[in-house]
């Protein structure tokens, strides 16, 4: 999952190389079988089953978001979404925003799948605070990838140039648990550092100064009822009729519960094209140790919601996708061994 780099050291340029990422109305179509997609447009080895579909198809086809675990208890509303991982910044091609390297090949997540484990951290001079790590397989139903090569972007001068093919290629040659990102999300689940990444990877030795994370935006947090500093209270209050145009949802704490403003799918309008890069829903960052001003990023869009119906920024994120020839994408159903290793959200 990762502009200029020319000014930096040697150091620099092959710190830049490593950085990876973890690495949005309906358009009408239907679901297409298998055998109408081109030829050959998978060849993943025999160890793997997988599904094919339309891009735009996404939200039928994978998992839903899960609402409840029995570690967690009920997953909070703003988790309760399918995710589309802008990692090449393409939704908005003219802005600096995207892995530097152009990403990996991977479409869209479910982040209430996986396996989770509550821990209660002590601290001083506070109450104790639960945290949660959570085990996320991605060779499953709940993350999807790439079965075309992304065209090139010329306005960024970057692409991915692979597939979700090399992804699995790489997990057979490095073993099925490197399938697995893990995070460690805070007590309120708005944040996470994200681990076990560069061991799926040609570059394992990047974890030793390299930090990934993942955030809930400002404006999100302050619309999910979550308590954000005056001076992003004042943004957000400016942001609101661009990132949730609505009558009668509008304001902080106004989605999350029971009604017609409970998802972002049922409370908010159409968003423009020139405000959708202002109202990212979480932002992916890699950062390396003790470089402060270097940090590669992206945005993280909602989708669809726990229902399957589709959010105002599922129309942008698509569209851009499709056009840059991410037709197709497609996620495993299950690996072909004689060892039973589950998938999705079952247990590890």
């Amino acid at each position: 999952m990762i502009a200029a780099i020319q000014q930096f050291s040697i150091v620099h340029v092959v710190s830049l190389a490593l950085v990876a990422s973890f690495c949005l109305f309906q358009l009408p179509s239907a679901f297409s079988e298998k055998s109408q997609f081109p030829e050959k447009l998978l060849d993943l080895p025999e160890e793997w089953s997988y599904k094919l579909y339309n891009s735009q198809d996404v939200l039928q086809n994978m998992d839903s978001p899960y609402e409840s675990n029995a570690e967690v208890g009920d997953f909070p509303p703003h988790l309760q979404y399918t995710f589309g991982f802008d990692q090449t910044g393409i939704v908005h091609p003219h802005e600096k925003v995207g892995m530097t390297s152009g990403g990996d090949p991977e479409f869209a997540g479910v982040l209430t799948s996986g396996t989770w484990t509550k821990k209660t951290k002590k601290r001083f001079f506070s109450n104790p605070a639960d945290e949660y790590l959570q085990k996320f397989n991605r060779c499953g139903s709940g993350w999807s990838l790439f079965a075309d090569n992304m065209a090139y972007q010329f306005s960024k001068k970057r692409w991915v140039d692979k597939t979700g093919n090399s992804f699995l290629d790489m997990i057979s040659k490095n073993g099925y648990d490197t399938c697995e990102l893990h995070f460690e999300w805070n007590q309120d689940l708005t944040s996470a550092k994200i681990t076990n990444y560069f061991e799926s990877t040609p570059t394992p030795m990047g974890k030793s100064f390299m930090s990934l994370s993942i955030e809930l935006a400002p404006y999100w947090r302050w619309k999910f009822g979550f308590e954000i500093s005056k001076k992003e209270e004042k943004e957000a209050k400016l942001m609101d009729g661009k990132c949730c145009p609505s009558d009668s949802c509008r304001g902080k704490a106004t989605l999350g519960e029971d009604g017609p403003c409970e998802t972002i799918s049922m409370a908010c309008g159409e968003i423009l094209d020139d405000d959708v890069n202002q109202c990212p829903f979480y932002v992916r960052k890699n950062k390396i140790a003790g470089i402060k001003k270097i940090a590669n990023y992206y945005y993280v869009y909602p989708l669809g919601d726990k229902y399957g119906n589709p959010t105002p920024y599922f129309k942008h994120f698509i569209e851009a996708y499709v056009d840059n020839n991410v037709k197709h994408i497609f996620h495993v159903v299950k690996r072909n061994s004689d060892i039973d290793i589950p998938i999705g959200n079952e247990e590890m």
